[in-house]
């Protein structure tokens, strides 16, 4: 193991990360976005773009990479605010997509070609977030009206009733498609 420098002049935990190469972007649960390119020796924070407009802060909980597309799904807390950003200049610049989610947190995965965000229910897009459908409502696995995660294997999509895979009731939700 071998420690790398956290971002400078940030505060909250790390709601999510990505590298590839000499490029890591590391997304705060408070401070919002900071990206590196040499292995994390320095950080700049990239919020530019990013909706900070309730309370100054953008929390970040995945990041996930589509061909030379960036998507990051964030919000304003867990009072809600949820957003789905894009990025193709490695996380310099962020655009929100217009989306019918508007829960935080947003968790995203792709999977064959398909986009999927887990925010108040799950929702599919094929078309890289042009387009949404709802294929899971909200509140299947949290009181509060919001999906917190979900899981894949790399071939289908499984959302625990509970957000743990500890359910003793044994509903745990899979893709049938």
């Amino acid at each position: 193991w071998k420690t790398v420098n956290y971002p400078n002049n940030s505060y909250g935990s790390i709601g999510a990360f990505y590298q590839k190469g000499n490029l890591m972007l590391c997304g705060l649960d408070e401070s919002g976005m900071f990206r590196s390119t040499d292995y994390g020796k320095n950080w700049t924070k990239t919020n530019k773009g990013l909706d900070t407009t309730k309370s100054n802060t953008v929390y970040i909980s995945s990041i996930v990479l589509k061909g030379t597309l960036l998507y990051a799904g964030a919000g304003n807390g867990y009072s809600g605010g949820g957003k789905l950003y894009v990025s193709s200049n490695e996380g310099q610049n962020w655009s929100a997509i217009t989306s019918p989610f508007n829960a935080y947190p947003i968790a995203t995965l792709f999977l064959n070609n398909n986009m999927y965000v887990s925010s108040n229910g799950i929702f599919s897009s094929t078309d890289n977030g042009g387009n949404w459908k709802q294929i899971l409502p909200k509140n299947i696995n949290n009181s509060n009206g919001f999906t917190v995660g979900f899981y894949t294997n790399g071939k289908d999509i499984y959302v625990p009733k509970d957000n743990s895979f500890q359910s003793n009731d044994g509903n745990i939700f899979k893709t049938t498609d």
